[in-house]
């Protein structure tokens, strides 16, 4: 195996574990959050938060079974996770617009590389393990 596939290969891996584990921190997260979120903004971070670990523990499945709609999924996961990253500071802090912006946008770029590092086989094709699993 060339030194490139195996790099590939361990940062694929790496793309699907965090996907995962996201996935399971927002719904632990989310589910404790709703007795909490009292305020609008609260109810729609907390359900953002919930949707990108209902999405996150799906598309980090879907990935691992090489479905052909997981990257569609992941980026589910990314927008609702940098939605997330965007108005927690606001519902939940005292942080302001540039709070917000900034850790949206970090979160914007991290959910987009983890999306970009996303490998599944492309449009048209089968699945890698059997025609009746897509």
């Amino acid at each position: 195996m060339s030194l490139k596939r195996t790099r590939d290969s361990i940062l694929s891996v790496f793309a699907r574990l965090f996907v995962l584990l996201t996935g399971g921190l927002g719904i632990w997260n989310g589910v404790r959050e709703l007795d909490q979120a009292a305020e609008l903004l609260q109810r729609v971070a907390t359900a953002t938060e919930l949707t990108y670990g209902v999405l996150g523990i799906l598309g980090g499945i879907a990935l691992h079974e090489r479905r052909r709609w997981a990257r569609p999924v992941v980026a589910g996961w990314g927008v609702a996770l940098a939605s997330t990253g965007a108005l927690a500071p606001v519902a939940w802090g005292e942080g302001g617009l540039g709070a917000s912006l900034a850790t949206g946008g970090v979160t914007a770029l991290l959910a987009g590389l983890v999306v970009r590092l996303t490998r599944v086989p492309a449009s048209g094709s089968g699945n890698a393990q059997s025609p009746d699993r897509a």
